[in-house]
């Protein structure tokens, strides 16, 4: 007569991984018996209980990384931390520090969340929690792996009434260089923004403008112009 295995208790509810059942006193030569049920990789089911598609998502996050989740009942899904992680050691510098711009001004992380790995904290160091924009980024990214002064975003500009005169995208606060990503826009933004560049100009500010052509085709002429107008 063959003798069933004993079930140890905390192995009787659901899924288990074999790292789960060694910390029980079994080995993977336990588990080939009757009492047990592969349902992937390192995860088993007891024979009593059925094999569902929720016992199966609850088998495979049994193997999931810290910080990993199942989402829905088919479709997995990261934290924003882990997926900015894992995205930053794979895209170019500029285009994660665009994207880790974004999830802190929407405030889906904090600046203090970058510490955790080496890929997170070699782009910390240019993050700008200000930055409203995708191109605004990618403009100050162009600007700085130049060599030039990295520029302060959506400064307060103001007369000396305390008057608010404009937020140009970028500021140079010493040269009072103002620096604009001009993209598509509707004619009534057009004349508020024209009127908005009269102000600033009128109180001393230079005003550049750049559009998505500039930053994509011509960056090197974008590069120059930024750098003279800095030593003027």
């Amino acid at each position: 007569m063959t003798r069933r295995p004993r079930i140890p208790k905390a192995l009787s509810q659901g899924p288990f991984t074999l790292a789960d059942a060694r910390r029980h006193g079994l080995d993977r030569w336990h588990l080939l018996g009757a009492g047990w049920r592969r349902v992937g990789p390192g995860t088993y089911l007891p024979a009593g209980l059925e094999e569902t598609s929720e016992t199966k998502i609850a088998a495979a996050s049994r193997r999931l990384p810290p910080g990993a989740a199942f989402s829905g009942l088919t479709a997995a899904s990261t934290s924003v931390l882990r997926t900015l992680r894992d995205l930053c050691s794979r895209l170019p510098v500029t285009e994660a520090v665009v994207l880790c711009d974004m999830a802190v001004h929407r405030r889906l992380v904090k600046m203090s969340d970058f510490s955790g790995t080496a890929a997170l904290q070699k782009v910390s160091r240019f993050v700008e929690p200000a930055a409203e924009s995708p191109m605004e980024s990618r403009l100050r990214m162009l600007l700085v792996l130049a060599g030039l002064p990295r520029p302060e975003a959506q400064v307060d500009i103001r007369d000396h009434f305390l008057r608010f005169l404009g937020r140009p995208d970028l500021y140079y606060r010493e040269p009072r260089l103002a620096l604009e990503y001009d993209g598509g826009i509707h004619r009534e933004m057009l004349a508020e923004d024209n009127r908005r560049q009269n102000r600033l100009v009128d109180i001393g500010v230079r005003l550049l403008r750049f559009t998505a052509g500039d930053i994509y085709q011509s960056p090197d002429l974008v590069v120059s112009m930024v750098r003279k107008a800095l030593a003027a």
